[in-house]
Parts: C-alpha cells; structure tokens; sequence
C-alpha cells in the first residue's frame, strides 16, 4: 500500500504512451524504407519500442526502470554479437564510455542526472556504437532547447523544476540509429 503511494501508477495509454510509440512506430518505417526489410529492422523496432516505453515512464514517473533498461542492455550486447560480431567491442566501448559520462555526473549531483539515464545511455552506446556521441549531442541541444523554450514560457517557476532527460537521450538515439545505423550498419 506504501509503494502505491509512493510511487504513481501510469495509465496503459497516457498521452506520453501514445506520443511515445507513435513516434517508435514512425522511426521503425522510416527504419525500412531506409535500409530495408531484415532482421536489422525487426531489432531496430524493439529498440525504439523499449526507448518509447522507457521514456514514457521516465515521463510520468521520473524514473528509469532497471527492470527494463539493464536487460534490454544485455539483449543488445547478444544481438550485436550475433549480427555484428566483430562491433561488439566497439559496442563495448560505445556502452562504457556512454555510461561514464553520466555515471560521473550522477554521483556529483544526483538531482541532475540519475542513475537512470547513465543506465540508459549504456544501452544507447551497446547499439549505436561509434554513433553514440551524436546521439548524445542531439540530446544534450535538444534538451538545452527544451529548457531555454520551458524558462520562456513558465518563468521563474521553471528553475525550480525538473525535466526528464530519458526522452531527449532517446531522442537523440533515434536520430542517430536512423540517420547513422548505429552498430547494425557498420
């Protein structure tokens, strides 16, 4: 009953939800008329639905859920082992740079960043790859914009409050898997 309070409960089809995999879905076509149909595109898909559901949550909740994020890291690793075997430790590296930028940050100020998003950005790096840092630049601008925009139209009321950066990270990760191809396209 505590938990329940403590932590707020999302609705199958918040607004955020739909927002989120209407632009998972658009990414996936965008995915195949790209690069075509292929197993690539079936693991493109699942990557943006899990980036879509985890931003969703990060939304509502603030929170990043391990219980997504981690074994969606692990999946990836597997996948790009077995379709791009000789990316995985460029994938490595990808993942443990990804996850040291925010992981520094987060243990300096964890209001800032969390543990969630250095989780999250792990799983960025294990698929995008070399791609992670433009990733990782269309978020760090499309949140800063976001933030300028949010300070013009709230005022003062908008330093004190927090935005979620789960969603700009896996922005940014779209962007890049599709415009770069990340480790699948190497």
């Amino acid at each position: 009953m505590l938990e329940a309070e403590i932590r707020p409960r999302a609705e199958p089809y918040s607004p955020a939800r739909v927002v989120a995999f209407g632009i998972a879905a658009a990414a996936s076509a965008v995915w195949v008329a790209r690069y075509g149909i292929a197993i690539e595109a079936v693991v493109a898909a699942a990557f943006f639905a899990t980036l879509a559901f985890i931003s969703a949550v990060d939304i509502e909740t603030r929170r990043i859920p391990n219980a997504v994020v981690l074994p969606a890291a692990a999946a990836t690793f597997l996948i790009v082992a077995l379709l791009q075997i000789d990316e995985l430790t460029t994938a490595a590296l990808a993942a443990g740079g990804a996850f040291l930028i925010f992981f520094v940050p987060s243990l300096i100020s964890p209001r800032l960043i969390g543990m969630g998003d250095a989780k999250l950005a792990l799983l960025i790096g294990a698929m995008l790859g070399d791609d992670v840092l433009s990733a990782l630049l269309v978020a760090a601008f499309s949140v800063g914009f976001f933030a300028l925009l949010y300070v013009a139209v709230a005022g003062r009321r908008a330093l004190k409050a927090s935005i979620p950066f789960g969603p700009f990270l896996a922005g940014g990760a779209v962007v890049a898997l599709v415009a770069g191809g990340g480790t699948l396209y190497s």
